[in-house]
């Protein structure tokens, strides 16, 4: 009888390969994304399974560290999707780990990479520039231009997530430059949408919305539609702040419907956020306070502590105009809080809000 070890090794061999297999549908789009989507849940328990084997020998196997360092990569979009914060970091940490055993330097740059991606979502900004910066070094030392403009991208988010938005286009413009360089209409999008983003936070609305209509028109030529669902989400924004409020709240329930049918938890807390903001210009507060309740029970569900806070930001102004003051108060200690430990610029606009409410209780 094969040794046991022998069965698990064929067993991790196998869900990598399954989990490759349900990467790849998703990359293609269209009517092949739901049979991706269907696979992988099918499979997700024992992909996990596989993985944990492979992570346990890693140290003293070689071909276990080389399938633990490939797992993270091989579902890329739909752990993107469907694994939680914590689950991407520990797999990235162990392929990281797997990686520099088999002094893989190229797969360690791409898990560098992958763990500034988890930091960032958990709003650990500083430690995500730190991997990002390690990454970028490795990838320019062996000419890996693709990850090099991902990681140019990336780098602008950062920045631009702790208000340095000019240092963000820079990095930015260099990234989508390289992208198209390299014939990537994937990454030409999000580049796309990234630099829209930053126009926004510095008021230019027009060069925003071009941006992201440039990015809804290629995603839907490419059938990605998670893409698609982030450039609608993004244009409510940019109508929303020209206060065509209407026009954003259609857009937002496009985007919403996207993000559920993908299954895609943070992009569904976006939009309802997006939604809570638009009812609350609108008066509608009742409205507006469901839409942010269910965004919260989702930022707590996946340790998304940026946006528990701005959820409770918002919400606190909703309970205000209601006339909850002591709950509205409450929310808004929160969200200072948390703005203070992760450095957030925000934390300028919650404490001079907080201070307003307090003097009108003197």
């Amino acid at each position: 009888m094969p040794r046991l070890h022998d069965i698990h090794l064929r067993h991790a061999c196998h869900y990598v390969a399954v989990l490759e297999e349900a990467d790849a549908l998703y990359a293609k789009g269209g009517e092949a994304l739901k049979r991706s989507l269907e696979l992988f849940d099918l499979e997700w328990s024992s992909i996990q399974s596989a993985q944990a084997w492979a992570e346990a020998h890693a140290a003293d196997d070689r071909k276990a560290a080389a399938l633990c360092s490939l797992f993270p990569n091989a579902g890329a979009y739909l752990l993107g999707l469907r694994q939680h914060p914590q689950g991407k970091i520990r797999w990235r940490e162990a392929a990281l780990a797997a990686a520099r055993n088999l002094k893989l330097r190229d797969s360690e740059a791409g898990h560098l990479h992958g763990l500034a991606l988890a930091y960032e979502n958990q709003g650990e900004t500083r430690q995500s520039i730190a991997f990002h910066q390690e990454a970028l070094t490795i990838f320019r030392e062996l000419k890996h231009r693709r990850g090099e403009a991902n990681l140019l991208g990336n780098l602008g988010i950062a920045y631009a997530t702790l208000g340095e938005i000019e240092k963000a286009i820079e990095y930015y413009e260099q990234a989508l430059q390289l992208t198209r360089e390299l014939g990537d209409r994937r990454g030409e999008c999000n580049k796309l949408i990234n630099l829209g983003l930053a126009y926004a936070d510095l008021q230019e609305l027009q060069k925003a919305r071009e941006c992201h209509e440039q990015a809804l028109s290629l995603s839907r030529k490419l059938g990605e539609r998670r893409i698609e669902g982030n450039a609608l989400g993004n244009l409510g924004n940019v109508y929303f702040a020209m206060s065509e409020i209407q026009t954003a709240i259609d857009y937002h329930q496009q985007a919403l419907a996207i993000s559920r049918e993908l299954g895609d938890r943070r992009a569904e807390g976006q939009d309802l956020g997006n939604l809570g903001n638009a009812y609350s210009v609108l008066g509608d507060y009742e409205k507006a306070l469901h839409c942010y309740n269910d965004h919260l029970t989702l930022a707590r569900e996946l340790s998304d502590r940026r946006s528990e806070a701005g959820i409770l930001y918002n919400a606190s102004l909703a309970l205000f105009a209601l006339g909850d003051v002591a709950q509205s108060q409450k929310h808004v200690e929160t969200a200072l809080k948390i703005y203070q430990e992760i450095e957030d610029p925000n934390a300028t606009k919650v404490r001079e809000k907080l201070d307003e409410w307090r003097k009108l209780k003197e």
